[in-house]
């Protein structure tokens, strides 16, 4: 998918891919969001918003670096999904060590990174000892994340493959949301280690 808004509105896209990897492909729909999906949307953004989710859910140690606040399974008739809340703190020391009026590409990027390993701990059942590698990775963003809106994340698990029961891989594809609109999409490609395979 290509970003062409006419609105003047500042875009572009990022791909990455590690050597033996291949690039996660969303496609062109990506950015479509089922409306049961939009309905919660719609309804999460009355709510006050929530603490962090379990830091071990996305390998952090301390909840400032917890970019998740809630999690949710989101099933349509696309399929398996989940739906999740930012947590965007404007004096996070790494990203935001200067000032800036929007919510910088690299914690969206993050916080879609946190997403998938959540998912496969919560819903693929990968143990906690775990390690994940981020083989490939494609941002496409379509305008900036503001900082005085909600933002939401609606992710898909793509492809797995599984090996003796265990997830080895996954592509995933995460479409963000703010104001009932999709501002980004950011898929990727994880490979999960044991964590006797991580250490080495």
């Amino acid at each position: 998918m290509t970003a062409t808004p006419d609105n003047g509105v500042a875009h572009g896209s990022l791909g990455l891919v590690r050597s033996g990897g291949a690039p996660s492909q969303g496609g062109a729909d990506a950015a479509i969001v089922p409306s049961a999906v939009m309905d919660r949307v719609r309804r999460w953004s009355l709510e006050p918003e929530r603490g962090p989710i379990e830091a071990r859910l996305v390998h952090k140690t301390h909840l400032d670096n917890v970019l998740l606040s809630r999690l949710e399974r989101a099933v349509t008739d696309r399929g398996d999904g989940h739906l999740a809340q930012m947590r965007v703190d404007v004096t996070h020391p790494f990203f935001f060590e200067h000032p800036i009026d929007h919510v910088p590409g690299l914690m969206l990027i993050e916080a879609g990174r946190q997403l998938a390993t959540a998912i496969a701990h919560v819903e693929l059942r990968v143990p906690f000892g775990a390690a994940f590698v981020l083989n490939g990775l494609n941002a496409q963003f379509l305008s900036f994340a503001e900082l005085d809106a909600p933002t939401f994340i609606h992710s898909t698990i793509l492809q797995t493959r599984m090996k003796r029961d265990q997830l080895v891989e996954m592509y995933t594809s995460s479409t963000f949301i703010q104001d009932e609109t999709p501002i980004g999409v950011i898929s990727g490609q994880l490979t999960v280690l044991s964590g006797v395979h991580a250490l080495r």
